[in-house]
């Protein structure tokens, strides 16, 4: 293991010397067939390139380079016909002058990858992510950054903890001072499978371990994966919504995950086969679980980078496509209009400490009671109330009495403002009339 071992330190600080004398890290061919020396040799270079699935022509293509260093990888790729992109954290002279020497066009930025700023650069068809994530004290953040700029392919390299044991339990080691090769700015060290696993939570829809040499490993993660549409008698796509507020709505943006339900007589493959295209984008399953003998519940994450839209959802497993589709709005909840069906009536508004009727005392614990004809037989978690323009979920939906009313307990939060507002009950795609609420201060 490289962590704390005084050898593997030793042999590091030699090279930071070495590098030092010479002045550059990658070695730089220019148009004159001169080379510039670095620490790693041209054929280095090369050979760490050709380890992941890029195209000897990349023309109208589009790259990001992060953590680009003297900037080697990213030229070698607008060599081939890319428009590139490249990032650091500080202004690296080499790079300025590599940039010069051969006639590059590229795009220079000092960014963080761990910056949500550096989401303002767009999606790139390639992006490369090369030496960095060690240096991160935040893997998982700067991953979701690396998924939501890639439009296709991330070519990953990173220091890792093993060989390559994807069996492994998945695990990261942190490194506060200069444990690892005797440098202060390498934070932590992953296993392959912890990488991998992070990989697809920031987003990917595949993750792909290409190698590991000398505890460096390579990963190709991609948006999209190849989906077969064969049909599946008894494969049924049944219903979504938002897993934190049951709404059928998204916002496109941070941390969402989306739950399916849907049935399937024979399942045809395991959880990582089961995958949900979303417009152009893939997610895989983040969980999985059976509710019965042909019901099937699972969640997957918003993949990063989706414009706000009503976005065409089709659930995949294995080989085959489910029956059926959905259109996912995303957006604020007064961009998606529903119209209001008459058959939603809440007929009682009550405070669900006090039982006065329309109206709310705020404070710690706040919940509100409301009694609704025409909910019908749906589930709690396509419900929804709307409270100043807020959505949320309930927390009880009792039995339809003889009448056919259901209650409805919803808790308010503590950042309500008081005042005199518009509720609206929300079930499935149906949207109750308005009903006017006083929220007071406690």
């Amino acid at each position: 293991m490289k962590a704390g071992n005084s050898q593997i330190t030793a042999k590091t600080q030699a090279q930071v010397r070495h590098f030092q004398e010479l002045g550059w890290y990658h070695s730089i061919e220019l148009p004159t067939g001169e080379v510039i020396a670095g620490l790693q040799t041209l054929e280095q270079q090369r050979a760490r390139l050709a380890r992941f699935p890029i195209p000897a022509d990349l023309s109208g293509k589009t790259v990001l380079d992060i953590g680009a260093w003297d900037g080697w990888f990213g030229f070698e790729l607008e060599s081939r016909g890319a428009k590139l992109t490249a990032i650091d954290v500080f202004e690296n002279p080499r790079y300025l002058a590599a940039r010069e020497l051969l006639g590059s066009n590229a795009d220079y930025r000092l960014m963080d990858i761990c910056d949500p700023a550096v989401l303002e650069l767009g999606s790139f068809d390639i992006v490369l992510f090369f030496g960095v994530l060690y240096h991160v004290k935040h893997p998982l953040l700067a991953l979701e950054h690396v998924c939501a700029l890639t439009k296709d392919l991330a070519c990953l390299e990173s220091y890792v903890t093993d060989a390559g044991d994807l069996a492994a339990k998945p695990s990261m080691e942190f490194y506060e001072g200069e444990e690892l090769c005797g440098q202060f700015d390498n934070w932590v060290g992953l296993n392959c499978a912890c990488l991998m696993a992070m990989a697809r939570t920031a987003g990917f829809a595949q993750v792909d371990l290409l190698d590991v040499e000398d505890q460096r490993a390579h990963f190709a993660a991609r948006r999209r994966v190849a989906l077969a549409g064969k049909a599946q008698p008894g494969f049924v796509f049944t219903s979504f919504g938002n897993e934190s507020t049951h709404a059928k709505l998204f916002a496109g943006r941070g941390d969402e995950y989306i739950t399916v339900w849907f049935q399937c007589e024979q399942p045809p493959g395991s959880k990582t086969d089961l995958v949900l295209r979303m417009g152009d984008l893939d997610a895989v399953a983040a969980t999985l679980s059976q509710r019965g003998p042909t019901d099937w519940q699972a969640s997957f994450r918003l993949p990063p980078g989706l414009i706000a839209t009503v976005l065409d959802v089709r659930l995949h497993w294995g080989d085959f496509v489910a029956a059926g589709s959905f259109e996912v709005p995303l957006g604020t909840s007064g961009s998606i209009p529903i119209d209001a069906a008459a058959d939603l009536d809440v007929q009682i508004v009550t405070d669900g400490k006090t039982w006065e009727h329309d109206l709310v005392r705020l404070g710690p614990g706040a919940c509100l009671s409301l009694w609704a004809a025409g909910i019908g037989p749906v589930r709690i978690d396509v419900l929804a109330v709307e409270v100043a323009g807020r959505r949320l979920s309930p927390s009880y939906l009792s039995n339809p009495d003889a009448n056919g009313v259901r209650q409805v307990n919803i808790m308010i939060p503590l950042d309500l403002a008081a005042g005199e507002t518009d509720l609206f009950l929300v079930a499935d795609e149906r949207r109750s009339m308005g009903r006017r609420l006083n929220l007071l201060n406690p």
